[in-house]
């Protein structure tokens, strides 16, 4: 196994690769970082040229409408995940709700992007480019919201064989005390049968002094 997976055992087996999403997620995340910072920039030097104003907040560049909750909140997932992976106690319980959660966000966030583009009624010169560039950030968000559909599969699959093994151990735990019990009883019979054994021994003992 690789050394990077986690060593908890909930993790051993095809629910492992959870964790090689989650990676490929974060490099797509990169990239759509890279890419706003490109459009911000972008939209302040075409706002520039064209003497428009871009302190208005009517217009199509809104960022935390479109970009900036869903990398707060991500940002905020990811780490509490990477602190608990770090300490080998990321349960797959836990793994299945954020999964399920950050999906909803994402796939939200896609299709708001997306919409914010198509419906979009402020003009500029550069409008081509610009719709070219969320529609590329709205494909980024879909990968991310997909990328966790797929994590949600492994962590559902980590959550079964997490259950399956505590059923079984407490199966066995009720076997293991049902034996103790029987052996218990065992014993108990055995000292029985001795005691009484002890007892015939003594009383055909006292028959033969009376003779």
């Amino acid at each position: 196994m690789v050394t990077w997976y986690p060593r908890d055992t909930r993790w051993h087996g095809v629910q492992k690769h959870y964790f090689n999403v989650s990676t490929f997620k974060s490099l797509v995340l990169v990239v759509y970082v890279v890419l706003i910072i490109v459009e911000s920039s972008l939209m302040r030097r075409w706002f520039r040229e064209g003497n428009n104003d871009l302190s208005t907040t009517s217009g199509p560049w809104a960022f935390w409408a479109r970009t900036g909750i869903y990398l707060i909140i991500d940002a905020a997932f990811s780490l509490t995940i990477a602190y608990f992976i770090m300490r080998n106690n990321w349960h797959p319980v836990a793994a299945l709700v954020t999964s399920i959660l950050l999906f909803g966000l994402w796939f939200a966030g896609c299709v708001l992007n997306a919409f914010s583009v198509y419906n979009n009624e402020y003009y500029f010169k550069q409008m081509d480019e610009w719709r070219g560039i969320v529609y590329g950030e709205a494909g980024l968000q879909g990968t991310i919201a997909a990328s966790y559909i797929v994590m949600t599969g492994f962590a559902a699959k980590a959550v079964h064989e997490w259950r399956k093994n505590k059923a079984g151990m407490n199966v066995k735990s009720q076997a293991d005390r049902r034996v103790d019990e029987l052996v218990l009883e065992e014993r108990g019979e055995a000292k029985e049968r001795v005691s009484e054994g002890d007892f015939v021994q003594s009383g055909n003992e006292g028959q033969g002094r009376a003779f």
